[in-house]
This record gives structure tokens, sequence and C-alpha cells, in this order.
């Protein structure tokens, strides 16, 4: 039976190991990392990722193509109940944003709960989604 110490690093390392899904590009709905904004407010995603786990800042490092809905290496806001899946570019999503002052809470692919908050004074945080791993959000709270 696992530790709980092996365990979250299992965990931990299922949502930020690199796989062949969130290290390129693909083109057939379900080959990559998801979300699904089950709140009525939005939520930033990119189709791109650099390094690490946790990125900072209101755009992503990797979005060398600004908010571009049709493009790689970009992000798009999803707006109220909307889901990453329908939109061509985005059926790999590697990350969602925490805004400045939010809590973001849901739970990942296979039911582990999750909340990321950053507090007014610090930037917004992008967190990584590796693989098939799909993020649902049901919380938005700022």
């Amino acid at each position: 039976m696992l530790g709980i110490a092996a365990l979250a690093a299992f965990m931990t390392a299922q949502l930020i190991a690199p796989s062949s899904a969130s290290a390129g590009t693909c083109r057939t709905p379900g080959c990559g990392g998801s979300v699904s904004n089950g709140t009525g407010g939005t939520i930033a995603v990119t189709n791109c990722w650099k390094t690490g786990g946790f990125a900072y800042g209101e755009k992503h490092p990797c979005m060398t193509n600004g908010w571009n809905l049709y493009a790689d290496n970009a992000g798009v806001r999803l707006g109220p109940y909307d889901t990453s899946d329908g939109y061509y570019y985005y059926y790999d999503v590697d990350g969602f944003r925490v805004y400045s002052g939010c809590t973001v809470s849901g739970y990942w692919q296979g039911g582990s709960v999750f909340s990321y908050y950053r507090s007014p004074s610090q930037s917004p945080m992008w967190v990584r989604i590796a693989g098939l791993g799909r993020a649902n959000i049901t919380r938005i709270a700022c």
C-alpha cells in the first residue's frame, strides 16, 4: 500500500510530468489536456507551456501569439459553462490562469480536488495541465 508521501509524490508527478500530448500540438478532440468551466465566470487557458508546474504573469510566457482562438502558442478566455473541447486549437490545453485576488477551485479528472489562491499583491499564476489531464473548474471567487 502506498504511503501518503508516496501518493502525494505520484499525484504531483502526474500533474507536472511532460508528455507527448502536452509537449506539442494535436488536432483530434480528446488528444490532450482540457478545461471545463462549470462557473458563471471566465477562465483563461493556454495551448502551450514552457517548463515547470506553474508560471506567472498576465499572459503565459509561451503565448507568442497572444489571445487568439485560431493559433498555437496562444491563450483564450473560456466563458461561463464552456469547455476547451470544442475549439480546434485548444484540443490540447496546457494550463489555466488564477487571477490576483482570486481562488480557482475544482477537481482533476479522476476526482482529486484542487484550490489555487493568489493574493491581491501577487501576480496571476498559471497552473499546468499535463498529458490528457482534465481540470473541471467549479468555483472562481474574487
